[in-house]
């Protein structure tokens, strides 16, 4: 009890029809158009700081951790050389 379709089943629809349908489209007015624009435009910037914030986080990191290492190291040569000096 299967049912195949064959050409003289299907209707014949337009190139218009196929594209954009057969029923009238409702569109949004001003203020909802707007809302949804102005919400795609905010969720993109607010990505694009994140990102930027990210990024600027890991560079601010990066020179913390080798300024310390550096002033620890100065600090470590500064103390073995008064060592070295008061065992001579």
């Amino acid at each position: 009890m299967e049912k195949t379709l064959t050409a003289e089943s299907t209707p014949s629809l337009s190139t218009n029809e196929l594209f954009f349908g057969s029923s009238p489209k409702k569109r949004l007015n001003q203020w909802l158009a707007t809302g949804i624009c102005g919400n795609d435009i905010s969720s993109s910037c607010l990505y694009v700081s994140a990102i930027a914030a990210v990024v600027a986080l890991t560079i601010f990191l990066f020179h913390m951790v080798t300024l310390t290492l550096g002033h620890h190291r100065l600090l470590l040569i500064k103390i073995y050389s008064s060592f070295s000096e008061i065992l001579l």
